[in-house]
Formats: structure tokens, C-alpha cells, sequence
């Protein structure tokens, strides 16, 4: 999907204020604090350039460099005095620097920020060009507020709402790291990139985490139906999954849970072989599929390999498994499959349901013959 144009801030010198086209008057607030107050839902298609560029004059125009702009999840009707903010803010800095906060809490007073969640957020800062920079955290009415800032390389092509979405993700990815909460894929993924899959231990396997103890051999045809089983289940679940091999699990109270880390050994895996797999045995492909290896440091030889399967768009569904499994194991090309992923297993879909999920779709589309 083309996302429209993003919106345009700009500073008005006449009226030392800044517009915003299309938003309501009341959806930007320079507030008695000195700081501006905004509603995101107003303000999430603005482009991070001309905001930045908009409170760096208003800032120069008043003589005050160093404004902070709070978010707040309403539309603008919001009132900042009773409001509650959304767990996100920017903050100029000077020389065309916007600066992202993403808020958390955490468990303990005595809780020092750094450099633990700079070293766990960081590979995730760095697949959206971006990068952690300072970190700090308050005790506001007996709760402690965590606030993890970080910069992107460039703005170019950024807007409001997504700097307010990847501080959403580093957000939960510390969070889960400090309350030990369940892990999504992506707090799993950043995780693995930074190095602390130990922090993995105790966690159960659910709708978008699944954990493998070896590799998938290709060269075994029940191996090749496993990997193509276990990606078009989750393209046919409501989350975006992720499969490491490099864990191992054991039942605990009948839920699979990561037990030990187990990396697996990397030669001879090539990702484009995975990818090429997928690709004729899932139809359709889904999209933004991912096969990646993580090493180990220090120890090339050994790591973890991670199958992303980020979430599908619903007209792409069903995922079919151009295979099928009979009961005596034998692998038969010239049947289909369809995995769905329901909480921590894989469901199939009978007849009845994938004729529904045909039928449905040529309904839509008009089809009569």
C-alpha cells in the first residue's frame, strides 16, 4: 500500500506559531509550562523534517532552544492539565536534531538505566537507521519512569507516527527485559542481535515465538515440510512470528518453555537456500520473509538462525502448504496444507474450512465460474 504524502509542518513568523494542515487549531498547545502539547492522532502523518525545522524557528523566535513537544493519544480535544500522555515525546536539540523519548516503568527505585537497555535496544535502533543516546529515570508519585531517548541517522522520509511506533517497540523491548513479561518476536529478535539470549530462559513458546533446538536439515524432505509447515502457520495467524533455532524447550506446566541455549552450527546454512525453499513450497510467498544468522561473538562457527514472518495482509490468506503430511510421515507433493498457528501449536484447516476461505475469496472478487 502508497502511503500518502506526509503533512507539512511550518512556522508562521506573523503569528510566532506553527501550522499544521489539516489538524484542528486546538491539536498543537504551547502550554503555561513552556512546552508544546500535541494530539497524535493529528499529528502522526507529519514529517519529522519540517517539525523539526518548524520548532527550531518557533524556538529562535522565542529564544528558547531546547522545547520538548508531549504527545497525548486523543484527538484535540485533550486537555493537558487532566490528559494522560502517551509514553512518548520529542525534544529539539539544535542543528536540525530531534531528539525520540520512549517512556517505560520499571519494578525497583534503585534501577540504573544504563548501559544495560542501551546495549538491548540498540541492534533494534539500528535496522531503522537510528541510535540510543542518553537515558534517564524519575521517581513521579511513588512510580519510577524509565526514559530511553534515541536519534535517527537522518529524518529524510520519517514521520511523527513512525518515531512514535519504533519508540513503542523499544519500549516494550525494555519493559519485557525488566518486568521478565512475555516476549513478542521483536523483543526475541532484539534480544538475539544484542547478544543476551540467556534472558531468553523461562519464556514459553505462544502465537509469535517459536524455538527450535537444531537447524532444519534441507536435505530431508520431512525437515524441508517442517520449515514450510511452521512459516505458513504463523502467515496464517494474527501476529507476526518468529522461529530461532538455537533453543531448547521443555514442557512445564504443559506449556513448552525455553530450558537452554543451544546454538546451532552455521556451516553449510545458507539463507537464500531457506528463502528459495519457501517460496515454492508456500503459496503465495508471504511477504517481508526473513532468514537470518546470528553469531555468536567470538565463535563464527556457531550461533542462531532466525525466520521472521512479519504479519500478513488478510486478502494474502490462505497460506497454502504446496505439501502433505500423511499419518505414516510420507511427504506427498501432489497435496496441499493449510497450518494455521493458534497460541503455542499448529492447527490444519479441514475441507470444509479451506473451501469457506475459497469460496470467500472469489465472492469477493466477482468470480462465477
Amino acid at each position: 500500500m502508497v502511503r500518502k504524502p506526509p503533512s507539512k509542518a511550518r512556522f508562521l513568523k506573523s503569528k510566532t506559531w506553527i501550522a499544521i494542515p489539516g489538524a484542528s487549531e486546538y491539536s498543537l498547545i504551547f502550554g503555561a509550562d513552556e512546552q508544546f502539547h500535541a494530539s497524535l492522532p493529528d499529528l502522526a502523518d507529519v514529517s519529522m523534517v519540517s517539525m523539526t525545522r518548524a520548532v527550531e524557528r518557533f524556538g529562535e523566535a522565542i529564544e528558547d532552544m531546547y522545547l520538548r513537544i508531549y504527545f497525548y493519544e486523543q484527538g484535540p480535544n485533550f486537555d493537558p492539565e487532566i490528559s494522560p500522555r502517551a509514553p512518548f515525546t520529542l525534544e529539539i536539540r539544535g542543528n536540525g536534531r530531534m531528539s525520540v523519548g520512549a517512556q517505560l516503568s520499571v519494578a525497583g527505585r534503585d534501577y540504573d538505566p544504563y548501559p544495560l537497555l542501551h546495549q538491548i535496544a540498540a541492534p533494534l535502533l539500528k535496522r531503522y537507521r537510528a541510535a540510543p543516546t542518553r537515558s534517564a529515570h524519575y521517581d513521579e508519585h511513588g512510580k519510577v519512569r524509565v526514559y530511553l531517548e534515541f536519534e535517527y541517522a537522518s529524518l529524510r522520509g520519517i514521520r511523527i507516527g513512525d518515531a512514535f511506533r519504533l519508540a513503542g517497540k523499544v519500549s516494550a523491548l525494555c519493559s519485557a527485559v525488566t518486568k521478565r513479561g512475555q516476549f513478542d518476536s521483536a523483543v526475541v529478535e532484539a534480544l538475539i542481535e544484542s547478544g543476551r539470549p540467556e534472558t531468553l530462559l523461562g519464556q514459553r513458546e505462544h502465537d509469535s515465538f517459536d524455538a527450535k533446538s537444531g537447524a532444519y536439515d534441507l536435505t530431508l524432505p520431512a525437515e524441508r515440510y517442517e520449515l514450510a509447515k511452521d512459516v505458513a502457520a504463523f502467515a496464517n495467524g494474527d501476529a507476526a512470528g518468529l522461529i530461532v533455532c538455537g533453543l531448547r524447550t521443555r514442557r512445564v506446566r504443559g506449556l513448552d518453555t525455553v530450558s537452554e541455549i543451544v546454538p546451532v552450527r552455521l556451516e553449510g546454512i545458507r539463507p537464500r537456500d531457506w528463502i528459495g525453499l519457501l517460496r515454492r513450497m508456500v503459496v503465495p510467498s508471504p511477504e517481508g520473509l526473513r532468514v537470518e544468522i546470528k553469531r555468536l561473538a567470538g565463535d563464527s562457527g556457531q550461533g542462531f538462525v532466525l525466520v521472521s514472518i512479519p504479519e500478513q495482509p488478510p486478502h494474502l490468506r490462505p497460506f497454502l502448504l504446496a505439501v502433505g503430511r500423511r499419518d505414516d510421515g510420507k511427504i506427498v507433493e501432489t497435496e496441499i496444507t493449510v497450518p494455521i498457528r493458534i497460541g503455542a501449536h499448529t492447527e490444519y484447516a479441514d475441507v470444509a474450512s479451506i473451501h469457506t476461505m475459497l469460496a470467500a475469496g472469489r465472492a469477493a472478487l466477482g468470480v462465477r465460474t
